[in-house]
């Protein structure tokens, strides 16, 4: 009996402790709330990347990201703007924008985008501004669901959003707009930031924008289809990375450190650890500069993110030895190591 418990209770172990390297659930909070500040990097070199590719345990390798420019989201108490009253209900939180929009005749200032983060979604509820002068509160009559919690791997939800707004000589805005969210994946995430953990949330969106000017006599219809591409962490507040699509190209944007002359100043801990020999063939040896003293996970993914390796092992001097005879495992390869809620990662290219 006393051997049965403890082949279950090891089993139990097994399944709860397995999460380190699995799937994860993201609730709202994991999200902004009042007075949250992220710092976000606009990157480049999206172009050789599939970034398209998604599955169970995969590996999303973006470490040759190369920041280009750095912006700061601030997120505040709804009620601490110009014009709070009209989306009491609506909203919880809302984020200004650093540009205003030049509308021809008409400029767009003092930009406000309104949120609201619930226990069942986190959504976009509309936005507030001046149009040359005059206020501009624009209320989504249905939100704009950007998640729908909990938020895990298999999920599929959808929204359909939008408002109207006309202004008696001056202008006309509609905005229709429709959401397919598919959380398609989930893995390891690697930016210039670090390693994470991640959910992939698809984000399929069709979308009809018209603006009449009666001071032009003349609108602005648009249809745009795009698709967003998200990778969600535990605690991250925001995407740890978004990749935008659509017929006017691809942007990409990640959570990021102080950047001087956008060159990285890591605000987190580095642990130096080394794989000896590198390339190898059988086997090889992990170094750590310091001695662990815990239990170590380590996966081996392929280039295209394939797992090809996964190990637990309790680490109590500085090296793990790990075995690749009769695995197969083979090329380039990267080597992702977590323990502690530390991940690090190494290239490592295996010869058979």
């Amino acid at each position: 009996m006393k051997k049965y418990l403890l082949t279950v209770g090891i089993l139990i172990s097994m399944l709860f402790s397995g999460n380190a390297f699995g799937q994860i659930t993201i609730n709202s909070s994991d999200f902004v709330s009042a007075n949250d500040t992220v710092r976000l990097s606009t990157g480049l070199n999206v172009d050789f990347i599939d970034f398209t590719q998604t599955g169970e345990g995969f590996l999303w390798d973006f470490s040759a990201l190369e920041p280009v420019k750095q912006t700061v989201d601030t997120f505040i108490n709804y009620i601490y703007t110009p014009h709070w009253l009209v989306f009491s209900g609506k909203a919880n939180l809302a984020k200004h924008l650093p540009y205003d929009i030049p509308v021809p005749g008409l400029p767009v200032t003092d930009i406000y985008e309104y949120y609201k983060n619930s226990s069942g979604s986190f959504s976009f509820a509309g936005f507030d501004a001046s149009l040359n002068g005059i206020p501009l509160p624009f209320v989504y009559t249905n939100p704009d669901i950007l998640y729908k919690f909990p938020l895990e791997y298999g999920n599929v939800d959808s929204s359909a959003s939008g408002s109207s707004l006309g202004i008696d000589n001056l202008m006309y805005i509609l905005i229709d707009r429709h959401r397919k969210n598919t959380v398609d994946g989930y893995g390891t995430l690697i930016t210039p930031y670090g390693t994470f953990e991640v959910l992939r949330l698809k984000s399929e969106v069709s979308e009809f924008d018209s603006l009449y000017l009666d001071s032009l006599n003349s609108g602005f219809p648009i249809h745009r289809n795009y698709v967003e591409y998200k990778w969600l962490a535990k605690g991250g507040k925001e995407p740890m990375l978004q990749i935008s699509t659509s017929n006017l190209g691809i942007t990409s944007v990640y959570i990021d450190s102080v950047r001087s002359n956008l060159i990285g100043i890591d605000e987190k801990e580095i642990k130096p650890v080394t794989l000896f020999p590198n390339p190898c063939k059988d086997n090889f040896t992990v170094r750590f500069s310091s001695p662990p003293r815990r239990e170590v996970n380590l996966k081996i993914f392929s280039q295209n993110g394939k797992l090809l390796l996964s190990e637990r092992r309790y680490v109590e001097g500085k090296k793990m030895n790990v075995l690749l005879k009769n695995r197969d495992v083979k090329g380039n390869c990267i080597v992702v190591l977590n323990w502690d809620k530390f991940y690090i990662t190494r290239k490592l290219i295996i010869i058979k």
